[in-house]
């Protein structure tokens, strides 16, 4: 999935949809954009990085793709504290 609309103005529109398909709050979603953005464009390379470049556009919504599928939390299951993702079946408990 292409996720630069994240940076135009329907971003928030955006971020409120991908926020409730894996249980964040918006405004998770809109820094955890700006932080890979800036990590994929950051750096010695950072002058020459184009957003609209295929392939720094592809390296940023690869990062951000996982950024959203593998994050772990903990989740309480009686006494116990659990290490889930969001595709766990914990997570859906």
């Amino acid at each position: 999935m292409d996720y630069s609309s994240l940076l135009g103005p329907d971003r928030y529109d955006l971020a409120v949809t991908l926020a409730k398909q894996y249980h964040l709050d918006p405004s998770q979603v809109l820094f955890g954009y700006l932080q890979v953005v800036s990590q994929v464009t950051g750096g010695p390379n950072a002058a020459q990085a184009d957003l609209h470049e295929p392939q720094v556009r592809a390296a940023i919504n690869q990062e951000f793709d996982h950024f959203l599928k593998h994050r772990d939390f903990l989740v309480s299951i009686g006494r116990e504290e659990v290490r889930c993702s969001p595709g766990c079946c914990h997570f859906r408990c």
